[in-house]
């Protein structure tokens, strides 16, 4: 039996030839950039292909997929297959040296962020703070990978808001916890490549007891995905291993948040700050 991880890309191959010319087209695209097909929304492949959006869904057609949703999970799963854990930290590795490491990175970044902040997730931004301002609780998680960055967000906001929850500290404690959460509370999960089985887990368990998730990812196909209200999506490099999108959103969620909370979280940092100060805890 054919391994069902090949299905795509071997679709793909088998009918590209027979098909019009702008369909023929849209697969030569596709077979030369696949593993970056799971990060495109259905508008960016038809920009990035130059067809149109009808001829895109022809060809979906052909290949046997009803949706570009469907095409899309299924891309991400062939593609990961093929993928160690930690390919993004040895693609960086595997990079020649154009020029010194710093400006290679630092432009990559820059890239990075600049893909990532478009209309679709500024509109998406301001539903997540929304949703932020109206929870009881904001619980927050992030495993293996994104564990540094939930946790900093997680530290961000408590200097000013008191009803904060981090999951992230001890995985086994994390059922007992989300357990006693309500559909009034929330849960911001942090769910970059490589992704945990526990973190889509208590999404779902999240997703089932109608608890809102907000979920910041760089992959929009990854399974925690269906379940979640928001899905902040950033762009993930081919070129390099970098978590610098995933914190300028987090970051960005905080300030807007503390905006939104101004009437106590200034006055809450400087009474935070007094008190570090006198205890000679901070030095200014």
């Amino acid at each position: 039996m054919e391994d069902k991880q090949q299905e795509v890309l071997k679709s793909i191959l088998n009918i590209k030839e027979d098909l019009p010319k702008k369909q023929k087209q849209l697969c030569d695209y596709m077979v030369e950039n696949f593993e970056s097909l799971e990060m495109y929304t259905l508008s960016e492949l038809s920009q990035k292909a130059n067809v149109g959006v009808s001829t895109i869904m022809r060809v979906i057609k052909e290949i046997g997929f009803e949706s570009y949703k469907e095409l899309r999970k299924q891309i991400h799963e062939e593609v990961t297959s093929s993928r160690t854990t930690w390919w993004h930290m040895q693609k960086s590795f595997e990079n020649i040296k154009e020029s010194h490491v710093l400006t290679d990175v630092w432009k990559e970044v820059n890239d990075l962020v600049e893909q990532t902040i478009t209309k679709a997730i500024m509109s998406e931004f301001d539903r997540a703070v929304k949703l932020m301002l109206q929870s009881r609780n904001i619980s927050i998680l992030g495993l293996r990978s994104s564990k540094a960055s939930a946790i900093y967000f997680g530290h961000l906001l408590e200097e000013f808001y008191p009803n904060i929850i981090q999951l992230s500290h001890e995985s086994d404690l994390i059922y007992d916890r989300v357990f006693r959460l309500t559909e009034n509370d929330l849960l911001v999960l942090v769910n970059n490549a490589p992704y945990t089985k526990l973190s889509v887990e208590i999404a779902k368990f999240c997703y089932d007891r109608q608890i809102p998730v907000i979920l910041i990812t760089d992959n929009l196909s990854g399974p925690a995905s269906s379940y979640s209200s928001i899905v902040l999506h950033t762009r993930g490099s081919e070129k390099q291993y970098s978590i610098i999108p995933t914190i300028a959103i987090l970051e960005s969620l905080v300030i807007e948040f503390g905006r939104e909370k101004s009437d106590t979280s200034i006055s809450q940092l400087e009474e935070l700050g007094n008190i570090l100060s006198k205890r000679n805890i901070h030095y200014y």
